[in-house]
């Protein structure tokens, strides 16, 4: 990314393993001036597959794929006060004249990056070493939490329970049958529609609709 995009919006993957990361974390959950508000996540349950190599080390070892949890790690989206660009957004985090961060994203979408801190894009929800998370593993600040309900009325509140009740293993036609069950005609169209409009997000390569956890 180039010093010359500006951006309200930043993501940032701070490790708990290190300290000055954890400073950071801490930091950033006070809330500074500088910051309007903050969503984060913690994966602690990601995995890799790691290359694996013959006796020779030249050739790469086919055999059945053994999958390691990844570090523990968050995914951190900032919304700034004032727009700026990477080189003075990365001098934010400097501890005792260090530089904390090597390198941040600029978002230009920041509910696509939510989906994607929760493994609910489309890539992730494919890849079964993916671990999908849900919307109550996101840690909001309070301007945030308020700010999504005042913009999206209730769609961040649909959406959640969608993707909670997919990763559940529930079938996508069940949840909104439900929905027509229980909610008020209008609330289940609004529902309803918001399964329709990210209906590309739940289809597996079996062309079914859902979404489960491996």
């Amino acid at each position: 990314m180039g010093n010359g995009i500006r951006s309200t919006f930043y993501a940032i993957v701070l490790y708990d393993e290190d300290p000055l990361h954890r400073h950071v974390i801490e930091y950033i959950r006070s809330c500074p001036l500088w910051l309007d508000y903050y969503v984060m996540i913690c994966h602690d349950k990601d995995c890799v597959e790691p290359i694996r190599y013959s006796k020779s080390e030249t050739e790469l070892d086919v055999s059945e794929p053994t999958y390691h949890v990844k570090k523990r790690h968050y995914h951190v989206l900032l919304k700034l006060k004032c727009r700026t660009n990477l080189a003075p957004f990365l001098k934010m985090f400097v501890v005792k004249g260090q530089p904390v961060l090597q390198y941040a994203l600029a978002v230009l979408n920041p509910f696509a990056y939510v989906t994607y801190m929760l493994h609910a894009d489309f890539e992730s929800l494919h890849d079964d070493k993916k671990f999908k998370y849900k919307m109550t593993d996101l840690v909001y600040s309070l301007r945030a939490e308020k700010l999504l309900d005042s913009q999206n009325g209730n769609f961040v509140q649909y959406f959640s329970d969608i993707l909670d009740k997919l990763a559940d293993g529930q079938d996508v036609w069940d949840i909104a049958k439900e929905a027509t069950l229980s909610l008020s005609p209008a609330s289940a169209q609004e529902y309803i529609g918001i399964i329709r409009q990210f209906q590309y997000l739940f289809v597996n390569r079996g062309g079914k609709l859902s979404l489960h956890n491996k």
